[in-house]
């Protein structure tokens, strides 16, 4: 044609002749001959096409019900893809993106399904990923790699420390390590402890593990320690008090190196209760025992004192004398007839005073010096004539004597003035206590007569 063409009737826009900016004979399409750009709705268009507004495809009804729209509507800078009033879809392929009319979205593929984001491909996301809601139907499938660009070899690589916890959300975990606010369950789904572990436990190494540490961090000090060492087949328990240890099958308390000793005590030791010893046994620290022992061997004591026996049943005494790098035994008496105790000492000829045809003299033994040998025999033994025997002895001359026992006194007369050698014999306060047949018949001995 020839001559201007108008639109909407007003020539608000016209179609040139030949050799203007529009050509429309090209079978229905409209192209436009010149290279700059294009603006609908704006006089200065920024770009090859530049609209300013709303743009709506396919059919445009009265009541603004369009099938596809592109629109900025409120918020700069945002774009809106979907039916007005619900229903449709919008993808591409090739690359494969999808965002379905229910609000789920596709990368790598065009059908999403059920999922809000379904991704067919690796995921990059530079500043985290947050995942946040109250309900979920499925979990992760797969392998999950968090602080790195591969997901590695296990269903959950974590390359980077990580802490666990709502109240240890904002703390730092150690390089490559984890810190956990809760318990922690091995082999068990309920940990009643801070590491519950259900199950054995076990350690690998060429020299030694830790297998558990205790840190003090109110006070200064060493750390409570569990140690393995496979190549010793030691155990070792330390902290700043003491150690102990287990080597080839020997304890050591208060030392790792209990030696050839099945139980090595560096230090003072109690015991409350029975305590059965098979083997020969050696302190060279004092060792309480509060209760029964039974021991099946020797006793060695480097110095030191049995304290607070309340019996000791042995076949023999033998309090062992070296002469001259020789021992020689110095057997200890047993007495039948219950706890007796001893004194045996001297009275001069000088000591008796004449009565009628008779020599006297009197022992008080309630005028005692107060902590003297036979001030004490006296208090420990049942004083009367029942339980107490006097041996009289002459020395130097002969002499006929005998004793009397009164009250707290021991009168000892004899036919003349002498030098006499006494012993005295009494049952111990307690002597009841001890009879000859224990109450007790259940006791082991070696000394067995048929």
């Amino acid at each position: 044609t020839t001559g201007g063409l108008c639109f909407n009737g007003d020539c608000r826009a016209s179609w040139a002749e030949a050799g203007s900016f529009w050509e429309g004979s090209l079978s229905g399409n409209i192209k436009n001959k010149n290279t700059g750009n294009v603006g609908i709705g704006t006089n200065n268009p920024k770009d090859k096409l530049h609209v300013v507004g709303d743009i709506s495809l396919g059919v445009h009804s009265t009541d603004q019900t369009y099938r596809y729209a592109i629109s900025s509507g409120n918020n700069n800078g945002y774009l809106a893809f979907g039916y007005k009033n619900g229903g449709s879809s919008w993808y591409t392929n090739n690359p494969s993106l999808a965002l379905t009319y229910t609000g789920n979205v596709g990368i790598g593929t065009t059908n999403p399904g059920a999922d809000k984001l379904a991704v067919v491909g690796t995921l990059s996301a530079s500043n985290g990923i947050k995942v946040s809601g109250s309900s979920f139907g499925n979990f992760i499938y797969g392998r999950l790699g968090v602080g790195h660009g591969t997901a590695g070899a296990s269903k959950l690589a974590v390359n980077g420390n990580q802490s666990i916890g709502s109240s240890y959300f904002s703390y730092a975990a150690p390089a490559d390590g984890l810190i956990v606010q809760g318990r922690v369950g091995i082999g068990t789904t309920t940990p009643i402890q801070k590491l519950h572990v259900q199950g054995a436990v076990g350690t690998n190494g060429n020299d030694s593990a830790t297998l558990f540490t205790s840190y003090n961090t109110s006070a200064a000090g060493s750390p409570q320690q569990l140690n393995i060492k496979h190549n010793y087949g030691t155990v070792e328990i330390r902290n700043e008090r003491g150690n102990i240890g287990f080597t080839a099958g020997n304890i050591g308390i208060g030392t790792t190196n209990p030696g050839s000793y099945k139980l090595y005590v560096n230090g003072s030791t109690y015991l409350n209760g029975a305590t059965t010893i098979n083997g020969q046994a050696t302190f060279k620290q004092p060792a309480n025992f509060e209760g029964g022992v039974n021991i099946t061997g020797n006793i060695t004591m480097t110095g030191g004192d049995i304290k607070s026996a309340n019996k000791i049943t042995a076949a023999v005494f033998d309090p062992l004398y070296n002469i001259k790098g020789t021992n020689y035994s110095t057997f200890a008496a047993s007495i039948a007839g219950g706890l007796k105790e001893e004194y045996i000492g001297r009275l001069a000829a000088a000591d008796f005073s004449e009565k009628d045809g008779y020599y006297e003299t009197v022992i008080d033994l309630s005028k005692e010096e107060e902590g003297s040998d036979l001030w004490v025999w006296y208090h420990v033994v049942d004083f009367n004539e029942q339980n107490v025997d006097v041996f009289l002895t002459p020395r130097n001359s002969f002499a006929s004597t005998y004793a009397l026992i009164s009250d707290a006194q021991i009168i000892i007369r004899s036919d003349r003035p002498a030098d006499l050698s006494m012993r005295l014999i009494g049952r111990r306060f307690d002597w009841r206590d001890w009879p000859t047949k224990p109450l007790d018949q259940t006791e082991k001995t070696s000394l067995i007569i048929k």
